[in-house]
């Protein structure tokens, strides 16, 4: 299985941010996301990318990446 698509929307009236994945097999899979659920995945993953980045780099050179990640944010 081939991911072919990726398509997310978020729906007011639900609160819900929907994923929809297409692949070349032509199946789809829709998946349902809560605030809840959301915020539980952007805090793992960036605990995750923190812990992976401790290991090459510097406490210093992880403070840098982060701080100049959050400026990249802010500014787009």
């Amino acid at each position: 299985m081939s991911i072919k698509q990726i398509n997310a929307s978020y729906l007011v009236n639900e609160d819900r941010i929907l994923f929809r994945f297409n692949t070349h097999d032509e199946a789809e899979y829709r998946l349902w996301f809560t605030r809840r659920v959301t915020l539980f995945i952007l805090v793992a993953t960036t605990h995750l990318l923190v812990k992976k980045l401790e290991i090459p780099h510097s406490l210093d050179a992880i403070k840098a990446l982060t701080e100049f990640g959050n400026q990249a944010i802010l500014e787009s």
